[in-house]
């Protein structure tokens, strides 16, 4: 996965880490995390996001990573 500029910030984050993606959305920053081998912990307060949420983390083999 190839990083855009905004995500620089992670590789200075001490693996492992725990990471809490407030507003995730699509879980963009949560799956960069996650490939990075952080415990992640995905919010998303509108329901059909969250349902979108937890279908990428499903689709991605990510559940291991991200809650």
């Amino acid at each position: 996965m190839s990083a855009p500029a905004s995500f620089n910030w992670f590789n200075y984050i001490i693996i492992p880490s725990v990471f809490f993606d407030i507003g995730a959305h699509l879980c963009l920053y949560s799956f960069y995390s996650a490939q990075l081998n952080h415990s992640v912990f995905s919010f998303d307060p509108e329901i059909l996001n969250f349902s979108a949420l937890n279908l990428n983390i499903s689709d991605n083999n990510f559940q291991k990573n991200i809650t």
